[in-house]
């Protein structure tokens, strides 16, 4: 059993989820942690947050 937390990295404005595949998703999964990384397209708040909640 996992007793870390999962970890849920969101991207900014500027960037999308691939930001996260250059060695930090790997670096914390290295440490035990399980990782989760979605893209979000900022289409609205009520549109984007039922997305990231869909995804979790």
């Amino acid at each position: 059993m996992n007793t870390k937390p999962t970890i849920v990295l969101v991207h900014g404005a500027l960037e999308d989820s691939s930001l996260w595949t250059h060695g930090v998703i790997q670096g914390l999964q290295r440490y035990g942690y399980s990782v989760k990384a979605f893209s979000n397209p900022l289409r609205g708040v009520a549109h984007d947050t039922a997305d990231g909640l869909a995804a979790v």
